[in-house]
């Protein structure tokens, strides 16, 4: 299951590798995203695709503490450089 957010597409398993990135649980990015953890987690095993709203609420989020989601000749990745001023990837 993929969405379209910020340009690329991603996936239940660039999510799981932005927050191993990050060394962020599920709880921590979900409060920061404002989503469910439930959902989060449906979305990470591909059970079910998040709404658009969510999909692009766990972007926004992820990129503010650093994270570059890639698509390149049909593959995805993610990667991890300096977060945007004023956010901090590190855990709470």
């Amino acid at each position: 299951m993929r969405r379209r957010n910020s340009g690329v597409m991603v996936n239940g398993a660039q999510i799981r590798a932005a927050r191993a990135l990050l060394d962020w649980h599920q709880d921590e990015l979900a409060t920061r995203a404002g989503v469910a953890r439930k959902t989060l987690t449906d979305f990470e095993r591909e059970i079910r695709a998040p709404t658009r709203r969510v999909a692009a609420d766990l972007v926004r989020t992820l990129e503010a503490a650093g994270i570059r989601f890639v698509s390149e000749g049909g593959v995805l990745g993610v990667l991890l450089g300096p977060t945007s001023p004023g956010t901090s990837g590190e855990g709470v």
